[in-house]
């Protein structure tokens, strides 16, 4: 997230106990400072405290990583006292929450989309996306306890947002069985995250599962207890892209089948994440969390 200080937010002593921790946020590379409202209160009598309370060397630190491009930190808010009703203004109080809550993805179940995002991420992200997912709590998954769920857990957590804005994203299976699917329960997703202005992102295929590479399922079908299983992968493998796309996956190899990105992880690659991918959706979905952050 980058951070616009306004100098009315830093005047009063009283806001600077506020403002510290949100410095402290930033230097452990949470967020930045935007570069110009940073520089423009040098020389103030904050800057000169924040400056004996972390040293000139941590300073400079939190300067020069305002300075630089990063396909992160792409959410703005600006700390200041003039709300304007503007919901991306928040006072020094309000801020502090707002900064210290980890960026929260609402997903239908914690294990198997958790574990795709996990290797997303870890597969397609850059170095700057890849670093910020290893602080400790600055994303979290979240599962309500099924798709059906989603919509109370989004109204749940758009009630707690008055005066706070929430750092929240939702991502969804579509359940759809073939092209042009539309399911009513995820309709609904889409129409509650529009009502609270949650990013969101339904999946194009039916499900995560059906976004595992043919080199997971080839990795898989080599293994000697498999036996069972072997025909079946070959089977799945020989249907046409747009078939595989639209099978109930979970229902051919079992609810666990989402484990083969971690069990396989060594052949997970760049290339064939984005040739099962197909058109450019897990960018765009990697876009939404980057611009979250």
């Amino acid at each position: 997230m980058k951070i616009f200080i306004n100098p009315d937010a830093v005047a009063n002593q009283e806001d600077w106990p506020y403002m510290i921790e949100i410095a402290c946020r930033v230097f452990r590379g949470y967020h930045i400072f935007d570069h110009q409202s940073f520089t423009d209160i040098e020389g103030s009598e904050w800057y000169h405290h924040i400056e004996k309370f972390f040293g000139r060397l941590s300073i400079e630190k939190m300067i020069m990583s305002a300075a630089w491009p990063s396909s992160i930190h792409n959410k703005k808010i600006t700390v200041t006292h003039q709300s304007n009703n503007i919901h991306s203004n928040l006072t020094p109080d309000h801020a502090v929450i707002f900064v210290s809550k980890p960026l929260k993805i609402l997903i239908e179940n914690r294990n198997s989309d958790g574990i795709f995002l996990k290797a997303m991420i870890r597969t397609l992200a850059d170095k700057a996306l890849i670093d910020y997912c290893n602080l400790p709590e600055s994303i979290t998954c979240d599962s309500p306890g099924g798709v059906g769920e989603l919509p109370k857990t989004i109204e749940a957590f758009a009630a707690q947002s008055n005066l706070i804005p929430l750092r929240v994203i939702v991502m969804s299976d579509s359940d759809s069985e073939y092209i042009g699917d539309q399911k009513d329960h995820i309709n609904k997703i889409k129409a509650t995250c529009n009502k609270h202005n949650i990013p969101y992102h339904v999946l194009t295929k039916r499900s995560i599962e059906n976004y595992i590479p043919d080199a997971i399922w080839i990795e898989w079908a080599k293994e000697p207890n498999m036996t069972k299983y072997k025909s079946k992968i070959n089977d799945f493998l020989a249907h046409t892209t747009c078939e595989r796309d639209y099978c109930n996956v979970k229902e051919l190899f079992g609810d666990e089948c989402y484990k083969l990105l971690d069990t396989y992880a060594q052949s997970l690659t760049r290339e064939n994440l984005r040739d099962r991918d197909g058109h450019g959706e897990l960018e765009k979905l990697l876009q939404m969390i980057m611009d979250e952050t």
